[in-house]
């Protein structure tokens, strides 16, 4: 599978300038490696901290 990949531009708000950023049309291998390497095991700890301090349920980040 071929993945097509566009040059999009973002702003970033705190400071109103453009920033350029990819968009892939595809989730390839890499991105899944990725998060779950990196992405799942930080969301994890932030989640058990939330629990630590008792912070409710309906205030913590949507996945």
């Amino acid at each position: 599978m071929t993945v097509q990949v566009s040059t999009i531009y973002l702003q970033d708000v705190a400071t109103g300038d453009s920033v350029e950023a990819e968009l892939r049309d595809a989730i390839e291998q890499a991105q899944l490696d990725d998060w779950q390497t990196k992405w799942q095991p930080e969301l994890f700890a932030v989640l058990q901290e939330l629990a630590r301090k008792g912070v409710p349920m309906g205030q913590w980040p949507q996945s």
